[in-house]
């Protein structure tokens, strides 16, 4: 009987407090039946007994008739609620979103209005530019003139927009972004490791532009720098080419060269994050993995073969990483280890002194006149210069030097089409768009494709410079990325 009652009062417990009495009575009336009946007697006794069973029957049909409903009514609102509170975790934000990207020396930014369903696929959804791209200088270097230009950039934003409020701020950056805690981790930018990002903005903006702050309806800098998410710049191109919905692709890889290597994975028409957030780094794959860290280069400007020192990643891991011979500073360093003496020529005639470091698209500008083009405009080369890369030396110096480029990114880019079984790897970024103007360059990436892709009439490996323009378009995709979305819950 003690069981019996100790059920029952569990029951009753589960229910209304305005049902409870009942159930009460119900579990009252069972225990008086069952210990009157206990007593073995007959006559009134056994009447008294089945009196009080009748009545905790007739307790129990008004408890299922009355009180079932409401409580199956409870469930279905727990489901409900349950679903639309993973429907606001699918999202991480709302309409108008400001969208940054942090690079080495300046930014882009601007703003966009994101229609569609919350739950809708990131492919195809409507994007309206309510501002479009602009792009600020930092006014110095380090992680304090980071910060200022784009907090800078997003009062900007914040005024333009009128009388919209802004929901969110979404800030691509170069490294390995923590999705989860909004931090970079590591870094290829102008921001050191380990940057609290979304903290550091927030509180900026709270400080210096309170005004600012309020169009978001925030006051608080945590609340604010919850507002704020973190993708890195590679992630953000993938975002953008998925939502372009490139026709036939379904397992692809975009990859940025920059001040750092990095992809984005898109396996199933979707963007792939991994177990961390922390998929497509490939500028992390080691190409050669050796005590001194030294790339071979072969004899194919006719000197004896050359051979590239590389220093050590930033994420100070063993062997010789792919993005610090294939970013901007690499390419460098590799010109000038095929070829010391052809190289300083160069510097000298660019009036460069020895510890001055040759930028990249000079350095690609004189490749392009040497081998039959001419250099950009915003790039005139001197007469000096010009005359020097006419020589049939450095024709030959350059031809060796694009070979060897497009080599290495041939077979970075193979690592990944073989294992993955990609159907296409985009490339894109400053630093492929300027090797891009070399005819020679194109022509060679593709031979090389068909050399180390295990299917390469079936893998397609575009060059698209104009896609690094919308990276920070890209980042304000993540709102609508439910993928994303799932390293957000708590």
């Amino acid at each position: 009987m003690g069981e019996t009652t100790s059920l029952l009062e569990r029951l009753a417990e589960s229910l209304d407090d305005d049902r409870r009495p009942l159930a009460f009575v119900a579990a009252g009336a069972v225990a008086a039946g069952i210990a009157v009946r206990s007593l073995g007697g007959k006559g009134f006794a056994m009447w008294i007994g089945n009196s009080f069973l009748i009545l905790a029957v007739v307790c129990g049909v008004i408890l299922l008739i009355a009180v079932a409903p409401a409580a199956f009514r409870r469930r279905v609102g727990a489901l409900t609620d349950h679903a639309q509170a993973d429907q606001s975790r699918a999202t991480v934000g709302g309409r108008v979103i400001l969208g940054v990207h942090a690079g080495r020396s300046a930014i882009e930014y601007g703003a966009v209005l994101i229609d569609g369903d919350p739950a809708q696929p990131l492919g195809g959804l409507p994007i309206k530019e309510i501002i479009p791209t602009r792009t600020r200088a930092h006014p110095g270097s380090g992680r304090e003139a980071v910060y200022q230009s784009i907090a800078g950039a997003l009062v900007d934003l914040i005024r333009d927009i009128g009388d919209r409020t802004a929901d969110a701020v979404a800030i691509a950056l170069p490294g390995l972004v923590d999705v989860r805690e909004r931090t970079l981790e590591s870094s290829a930018g102008g921001l050191p490791p380990n940057s609290q990002v979304a903290n550091e903005v927030a509180r900026r903006i709270i400080k210096d532009h309170p005004a600012a702050a309020h169009k978001f309806g925030l006051t608080d800098v945590a609340a604010l720098a919850g507002r704020i998410y973190l993708d890195n710049d590679a992630r953000a191109i993938g975002r953008y080419v998925v939502n372009q919905r490139r026709q036939g692709w379904h397992n692809y890889a975009c990859i940025l060269v920059s001040e750092g290597v990095g992809s984005c994975l898109i396996l199933g028409s979707r963007v792939y994050y991994g177990s961390f957030t922390g998929a497509g780094e490939t500028g992390h794959q080691t190409l050669q993995l050796s005590d001194d860290r030294v790339l071979h280069l072969g004899g194919s400007t006719g000197d004896s073969a050359a051979e590239l020192v590389v220093p050590d990643c930033r994420c100070r891991k063993a062997g010789l990483h792919f993005e610090m011979i294939a970013n901007d500073v690499g390419v460098v360093s590799m010109a000038q280890a095929l070829n010391p003496k052809i190289f300083a020529g160069l510097a000298e005639a660019l009036g460069l002194a020895p510890e001055n470091v040759m930028r990249y698209d000079v350095l690609l500008a004189a490749a392009e006149r040497s081998l039959g083009s001419e250099a950009p405009a915003h790039l005139q080369l001197p007469a000096a210069v010009a005359d020097l890369v006419d020589s049939d030396a450095y024709r030959t110096y350059f031809a060796a030097f694009i070979n060897q480029y497009a080599r290495l990114l041939a077979i970075g880019a193979a690592n990944l089409v073989n294992v993955l079984d990609l159907d296409n790897v985009v490339f894109t970024g400053p630093v492929v768009s300027a090797f891009d103007r070399i005819d020679m360059f194109s022509q060679r990436l593709q031979a090389y494709r068909a050399q180390y892709v295990i299917r390469e009439d079936r893998v397609g490996m575009p060059i698209e410079p104009h896609l690094a323009d919308h990276i920070w378009e890209g980042a304000a995709l993540v709102i609508r990325d439910l993928d994303y979305a799932d390293f957000m819950r708590p």
